[in-house]
């Protein structure tokens, strides 16, 4: 512990926090803040991924190919990193972390690029995952939900899948996903955007907008 004749100031002279005590060697009721103020960016919002880098906010599931995807103009582009037929062994799966107590995620998907057995979509992800997406296969692009993958254990939450095809109305699509809760995932339930290949690689999706809001 530090002696008062030790406080300078909230830095000290090797520019170590310090805390500035009054003339009776009590804390004062308030200090000055050290550090020049900057912005932060809002929980909610629309995102773009026209920059070259992604916002922080943002994980990869697996460790990443960096190889197989791309941001810029277009947005994000997602080219088949792994050929599997689960979802959960799947690289360049990008994940956010919901927003409490509901929140609600829109994605834009450009799946026109998407090649026979790829799927791609998005999905809520913890020991059980329910997604929904675009399934390809051949000449027929479709539509799916796909509920109660297995990854493992227990929970309460109950997230819906919705789409919008006329650019205006949303749709429910299949049934009311229960997310399951247990104490390894510890990142909790996340909002995740994935594209792989259950045939062979070379296609890819591009995600034009990822948008949260409370709600």
């Amino acid at each position: 512990m530090a002696t008062e004749s030790s406080f300078h100031g909230w830095l000290d002279e090797k520019d170590w926090p310090n805390v500035d005590l009054d003339s009776n060697g009590n804390w004062k009721s308030s200090y000055k803040y050290s550090l020049a103020s900057h912005d932060v960016e809002p929980v909610e919002g629309a995102f773009e991924f026209r920059e070259p880098n992604l916002s922080p906010r943002f994980d990869w599931n697996h460790d990443p190919n960096k190889d197989k995807w791309t941001t810029g103009p277009d947005g994000l582009v997602l080219h088949t990193a792994t050929i599997t037929e689960d979802f959960s062994p799947a690289q360049n799966t990008l994940t956010h972390r919901i927003l409490g107590p509901r929140s609600n995620v829109t994605i834009e998907l450009d799946y026109s690029s998407m090649v026979d057995e790829d799927r791609a979509g998005l999905v809520s992800l913890r020991y059980d995952v329910g997604w929904i997406g675009i399934a390809k296969d051949g000449s027929s692009t479709t539509l799916q939900m796909v509920d109660n993958a297995e990854m493992g254990p227990e929970n309460n939450s109950s997230p819906h899948q919705k789409e919008r095809t006329d650019g205006k109305t949303f749709v429910k699509l299949g049934q009311e996903h229960v997310a399951k809760q247990g104490g390894v995932w510890f990142t909790g339930t996340r909002y995740s955007i994935f594209n792989f290949a259950t045939k062979k690689s070379g296609g890819h999706a591009v995600v034009k907008a990822f948008d949260i809001r409370l709600s």
